[in-house]
């Protein structure tokens, strides 16, 4: 039996570097997709093969060395190691007792090992394909003998080659007459669609109208917001100001009435009182000074008169002192007495300039007040007072400084929008934001307007669309309809040929040696429960025979009423195991027929996708039976698989 051993993969698409050893029997290679399945396969038919068209579709886009290394197992016993080298340069090399470099020799050992080295032959016989066994389950049987008689295998039919033509034929005659019939309606549609041609065109244009109206006036009403806002800016700028100027005028009025001199009044008049009183005090020490100065001078000349020269020497003598000691007594006491209202004079003289320079520097203080009398400054207070109440407007001073400062706010957000939007609205003047705001106005009432005004248009057109779309999806139909018609045709004048060719060509040369290799694997499969297979040359029906007795419900063929029993494979004339034997076994003698008798490994590559678990069982039962012959290496991303037979796991990205 020959089989795979390894295979090696270096730089091949997503494998860095892998190393899989295969079993004897059947090897379960199970990996999700990406996990690299299909490239072990592309591998090991590249190995055998080496078809060059291959080679950039399996070297690894980053790699600097790429090569694939099989080592196998021939029917007669003998271990080959082939590499082949993709990456820096091609080549190949075969090694057994000694190492073969030439490609001719390598190719003609791999023919002697393989029996067939065309890639094409290997996917046809050695290889199941995707999902294939389901595929087939599900094929009529003249597609199966069409396919499988040029590449694989498959049953027949009970009518005859000239019946299946003739059927053919009834079939394309009537394809024809429908094909008539479809293009009638056709020409039908394409009248009814007459009156709504253009209807698509103008529904689109006047769609892209209002589009466009409705786009211009989102981005007007946009603008225009901008523009409001711009005009409310400004508006709160002059609305500021004024506040502003009435808080100013406020605080001036309060700082009038905190500027009335009213101690200064006060003072001023005390000072004039009290200037009046020393000016009376003043000349009242004037006029007294000159009494004591009279005194004085009346006690001085009395002075003279007692200070005569005799007094002088007999006053001495006498023994009393003379009058003249009371006299000087008398002037001491009124220099005395004048110097003290002489000095009280200078005091008073300088308390009087003192109350006049103040009196002077508070009259500068004074100012526009000098003259006012303590009643007229309170009423011009009240006065003051009732203006800044009429200013304010019966609120407090703080009140309105708060009301400044959220307006102030309101007004510096509105700012920082108006400047985020268009920066340029700010340096323009408030009456040229005015104007173009109501431009803007008048833009959108006429957008609006034209809008209303496309409306009955386009509902109009957009009935006219919608029937001729329904028209133009009837024509997609019928047109869908005679293109199958057509394909239908031609598929069955091409059937006809190829059947006349199939039956009357190939049988003749390929069904004798199919039918022989076929019967002795199927007898083995089924442990001699079906002894001996024939299929019929002139319709390729099947049948088989049992040992005692027949199973079945065609009619035997003339000449074998007696030996064999008609096998349909669409139909269920065996149980669906079994016909799965039998499609095995003629894949089998096909890979064995085109390999020139050797057992190669089947490869089956996702082929039981879809089946489900009852098939799944009996077709696991007869592969594990064909295991015993020929290795079989199954390639699967269901885990399921795995206890069937040898696990090979690959993860995804090709690990």
């Amino acid at each position: 039996m020959m089989k795979f051993l390894t295979i090696t993969l270096r730089g091949i698409r997503n494998f860095d570097q892998r190393r899989i050893q295969f079993q004897d029997g059947l090897n379960i290679i199970c990996g999700p997709n990406e996990s690299g399945k299909t490239t072990i396969v592309d591998s090991l038919l590249f190995s055998m093969t080496e078809e060059g068209q291959y080679v950039r579709d399996l070297i690894q886009w980053d790699s600097a060395h790429s090569s694939i290394t099989l080592q196998y197992e021939t029917d007669e016993g003998g271990v080959y190691t082939l590499t082949r080298t993709l990456c820096p340069e091609e080549k190949s090399t075969l090694e057994n007792t000694r190492i073969l470099e030439d490609e001719g020799v390598i190719r003609n050992m791999l023919r002697e090992h393989f029996g067939c080295i065309s890639r094409i032959v290997l996917e046809n016989s050695a290889v199941v394909k995707h999902n294939e066994m389901e595929i087939m389950r599900k094929m009529g049987s003249r597609d199966i003998v069409k396919k499988q008689i040029q590449a694989f295998l498959t049953g027949g039919t009970k009518r005859s080659p000239e019946e299946v033509m003739e059927t053919l034929d009834r079939s394309i005659f009537q394809t024809d007459r429908a094909l008539i019939d479809i293009d009638n309606e056709i020409e039908h549609e394409h009248q009814n669609l007459q009156p709504y041609l253009g209807a698509t065109e103008k529904y689109e244009k006047l769609a892209n109208e209002k589009t466009v109206y409705q786009e211009d006036m989102t981005r007007f009403q946009e603008l225009l917001e901008t523009y409001k806002s711009r005009v409310q800016y400004g508006n709160l700028v002059q609305e500021i100001k004024y506040l502003e100027k009435t808080r100013d005028k406020a605080e001036d009025s309060e700082c009038y009435v905190q500027l009335i001199p009213f101690e200064k009044i006060k003072e001023n008049e005390n000072l004039h009182r009290e200037l009046e009183a020393t000016e009376e005090k003043i000349k009242a020490i004037i006029i007294n000074i000159e009494a004591r100065e009279q005194e004085l001078k009346r006690f001085l000349k009395e002075k003279g008169r007692k200070g005569s020269f005799l007094s002088r020497i007999l006053g001495p003598l006498l023994a009393k002192p003379p009058r003249s000691e009371e006299t000087e007594k008398k002037i001491d006491v009124s220099k005395d007495l004048l110097e003290a209202d002489r000095i009280h004079l200078n005091r008073m003289e300088r308390e009087y300039r003192e109350a006049q320079d103040r009196i002077r520097a508070l009259e500068i203080e004074i100012g526009s007040f000098r003259g006012k009398s303590h009643e007229e400054l309170i009423h011009i207070k009240q006065e003051k007072q009732q203006e800044q109440r009429v200013i304010l407007e019966g609120r407090t001073m703080e009140e309105i400084t708060a009301f400044i400062s959220r307006r102030v706010n309101e007004r510096d957000e509105l700012r920082s929008t108006i400047f985020r939007r268009n920066s340029q609205l700010l340096e323009m003047d408030d009456e040229a934001v005015k104007r173009k705001l109501e431009e803007l106005e008048q833009k959108i009432i006429w957008l609006a307007d034209e809008i209303e005004n496309i409306k009955p248009e386009l509902e109009e057109a957009r009935i006219g669309k919608g029937e001729a779309e329904k028209i133009s999806g009837r024509l997609a139909n019928m047109r869908s309809q005679k293109e199958e018609l057509s394909t239908k045709k031609e598929v069955e004048e091409i059937a006809r040929k190829t059947l006349e060719e199939v039956y009357i060509g190939l049988k003749k040369k390929f069904i004798p040696q199919l039918q022989e290799r076929t019967g002795a694997i199927f007898e083995k499969i089924t442990r001699g429960k079906y002894t001996e297979l024939v299929i019929r040359e002139e319709d390729l029906e099947v049948f088989v025979k049992t040992p005692g007795r027949l199973l079945g419900t065609s009619t035997p063929s003339q000449g074998h009423e007696d030996q064999y029993l008609s096998l349909k494979i669409a139909h269920s004339a065996l149980s669906q195991g079994t016909k799965d034997q039998l499609y095995l076994s003629l894949r089998i003698a096909l890979s064995n027929i085109v390999s020139g008798g050797k057992t190669l490994p089947l490869i089956f590559d996702e082929s039981f996708y879809t089946s489900d678990k009852s098939r799944l069982k009996e077709t696991f039962a007869v592969l594990q039976h064909i295991a015993q012959t020929n290795q079989i290496l199954l390639f699967t991303h269901n885990e399921e698989f795995l206890g069937y037979g040898n696990p090979i796991a690959l993860a995804s990205g090709g690990q």
